[in-house]
């Protein structure tokens, strides 16, 4: 197996070499089972880096060109490392893994933090049109520049009738003409 991924020969972008680590020869190398990993190897952590932060310049995986900053999925990162795939998805169903991608995930997370306070701030400057859906949106960003939880996030609302009274609930309409109508009251 190579030390890093091929360069595709129609392709004049970089390869994703610059991530990769040193690997050791293949008869040096001895996986331990992913259940029984105490810390990551270094080719797990590129993976976690890609699949987080994607590409430093464009590249090809694969014959399928990227962007830069485009994170990649599980399967795109262990091809551009050089992982196999079932063994990169053994590691990543562990706690260690996933632990690793949160705190990776939550530290750009945190970085983007200014920016989007920045976004937030424009939309609520932007009049727009004037119209009902712009100061709505103006509305939201408000609150979520003032911190106040669920800002902009969709509201459920969900009613259960459990029929505690004697009478049962039924379901339908129910159409009343008027005062001589005979409804359910009637049987009563």
């Amino acid at each position: 197996m190579p030390a890093t991924p091929p360069k595709s020969d129609t392709s004049d972008t970089p390869s994703v070499s610059h991530h990769l680590p040193e690997r050791l020869p293949a008869g040096e190398r001895r996986a331990v089972p992913a259940d029984q990993l105490t810390t990551l190897s270094d080719d797990f952590k590129a993976i976690i880096e890609l699949m987080t932060y994607g590409l430093d310049e464009p590249g090809t995986i694969d014959g399928e060109r990227f962007e830069a900053g485009q994170p990649l999925t599980l399967t795109q990162a262990a091809r551009a490392v050089g992982v196999r795939l079932r063994r990169a998805r053994e590691v990543a169903a562990t706690d260690l893994f996933q632990h690793a991608l949160s705190r990776e995930v939550e530290a750009l997370r945190r970085s983007e933090r200014a920016r989007n306070l920045k976004t937030l701030v424009k939309i609520r400057d932007d009049p727009g049109l004037g119209l009902a859906a712009d100061r709505a949106v103006r509305i939201k960003a408000v609150q979520a520049i003032d911190g106040r939880p669920g800002a902009g996030a969709p509201t459920v609302n969900v009613q259960v009738n459990n029929g505690c009274d004697q009478r049962q609930v039924r379901a339908g309409y129910v159409i009343r003409l008027g005062p001589s109508a005979k409804g359910p009251e009637a049987d009563t």
